[in-house]
C-alpha cells in the first residue's frame, strides 16, 4: 500500500507530464497557425514586405514640352535683328526645369486681338498645335488701338480708347476659351503679357516731346493692360506685367529696352520679357 508521500509524488509526476504534453502540442501547431494567417492576409501598397509597391508613386518626368507663342510683332521680333522673347523664354524653360522645350512661334506682324480670335477659332492647323502645347504665351492688343489715335488727335475719339480696350479683353477671353477647350483638362501653362506701352515710347518716339500724347498713352496702356489681366484671371491664366518688368529693369525711361523704331523691344528688351515670363515659374506643369 503506497504511503501518502508516494501518492503525492505520483500526482506531481502526472501533473508535470500533462503540462509537458500541452506545451509540446502548442509548439507543434504554432507554425501552422502563423502560416495560415500570413497566407490569408491582404497585401496593401504600404506593406513593407512589398518594396516594389512603394508609396507615394513617383511622378514620371515628361519627355519634353511644347511652347506655343501667339501674338503680334512683339513676339515675332520685329525691329530687332535678334532672337525674340519666345525663343529666349523656351531656352530658359529648358535650362531651369530640365525639360527640353520646343518652340512653335505663330505670332504675326500687325496681328490684332480679333484676328487672333479668328485664327484660334477657325484655323484647323493652329487648333492642332494648341492641343499639343503645354505652354501658351499671348501678346496681343496694341494694334487694336492704332485707328483710335487719329480720332484722338482730331478730337473725335470720345470713349473710343475705352471701347477698344474692352473689346481687346473680350477677344482675348475668347482666345483663352478656345485654348481651354483644345487642351481638354490637361496641365497647361498660359501666360498673357501686358505692354510697357501700346504706342511708341522712349526718347526716340515721334511724340517724345508731346506731353499730352505721353499722358494719353499711359492712360490707354493702363486700360488695355487691365483688360488683358482681367481676361487672364478669369481663365486661370497668368498675367505677366511687362510695364512693371520694364520699370524694374531701367526705371521710367524704357529707351534702352526698345529698338530704334521706339515701338518694339531691343535684344535687352526681349531678354527682360523672357525673364519676366520665366519668373512666373511652372507650377501649372508641376515644376514650380
Amino acid at each position: 500500500m503506497p504511503t501518502p508521500l508516494q501518492g503525492r509524488r505520483g500526482l506531481a509526476v502526472l501533473v508535470v507530464g500533462l503540462v509537458t504534453l500541452v506545451v509540446g502540442l502548442a509548439t507543434e501547431t504554432s507554425p501552422t497557425s502563423v502560416g495560415t494567417a500570413t497566407s490569408t492576409a491582404t497585401a496593401t501598397a504600404t506593406d513593407p514586405a512589398l518594396p516594389h509597391q512603394a508609396w507615394p508613386y513617383p511622378t514620371p518626368a515628361p519627355a519634353r514640352w511644347t511652347a506655343l507663342a501667339l501674338g503680334d510683332s512683339v513676339a515675332t521680333g520685329a525691329g530687332c535683328d535678334c532672337a525674340p522673347y519666345p525663343d529666349r523664354y523656351a531656352s530658359l524653360v529648358t535650362a531651369r526645369t530640365g525639360v527640353p522645350t520646343t518652340l512653335v512661334n505663330r505670332a504675326r506682324d500687325g496681328l490684332t486681338s480679333v484676328a487672333l480670335r479668328d485664327s484660334v477659332e477657325n484655323d484647323p492647323d493652329l487648333a492642332v498645335e494648341l492641343g499639343k502645347s503645354d505652354i501658351v504665351t499671348v501678346t496681343v492688343g496694341a494694334n487694336d488701338l492704332g485707328p483710335d489715335v487719329d480720332r484722338w488727335r482730331d478730337g473725335s475719339c470720345g470713349d473710343c480708347f475705352t471701347e477698344s480696350a474692352l473689346k481687346v479683353g473680350r477677344d482675348v477671353s475668347a482666345v483663352l476659351d478656345r485654348v481651354t477647350a483644345l487642351r481638354a483638362g490637361r496641365a497647361t501653362e498660359v501666360l498673357v503679357t501686358t505692354y510697357w506701352n501700346v504706342f511708341q515710347d522712349g526718347r526716340a518716339s515721334d511724340d517724345a516731346d508731346d506731353l499730352a500724347f505721353r499722358a494719353m498713352s499711359r492712360q490707354v496702356t493702363g486700360q488695355v493692360n487691365d483688360a488683358l489681366c482681367g481676361a487672364a484671371r478669369a481663365h486661370g491664366a497668368a498675367c505677366i506685367k511687362l510695364d512693371s518688368a520694364f520699370q524694374q529693369a531701367v526705371g521710367s525711361d524704357p529707351t534702352d529696352l526698345l529698338a530704334d523704331d521706339a515701338d518694339h523691344p531691343s535684344p535687352s528688351g526681349h531678354s527682360v520679357i523672357a525673364a519676366a515670363l520665366a519668373e512666373h515659374g511652372w507650377d501649372e506643369l508641376g515644376r514650380g
